[in-house]
């Protein structure tokens, strides 16, 4: 099943994400941080939609994985994206 591989790619890009946290410090002494900071707000995006994601499709309850404040939702249309994207992966090696 395809929910090992969603895991192992959630622990590189966490791994990834520490590496840009790094990264953004080291800029930050310099005066130009702004780029790093802009891809380092994109990947912790990307991270919590995967990861909300995953979730749902091991059958964990949304209000188990996060709570957000009402103006900190996080983008349906982007979950059910990766959900659809893996679900059908799965469907197809069922298939095969």
């Amino acid at each position: 099943m395809y929910i090992p591989r969603i895991k192992s790619e959630l622990k590189s890009e966490g791994k990834a994400i520490k590496e840009l946290k790094k990264e953004v410090k080291e800029h930050q002494r310099l005066g130009s941080a702004w780029r790093s900071q802009l891809k380092l707000l994109e990947s912790k995006r990307d991270f919590r939609h995967k990861h909300i994601a995953y979730c749902e499709l091991r059958g964990t309850p949304r209000d188990l994985i996060e709570k957000p404040r009402n103006n900190n939702k996080p983008n349906e249309d982007i979950i059910q994206r990766i959900k659809d994207y893996y679900l059908s992966l799965i469907r197809e090696k069922e298939a095969a």
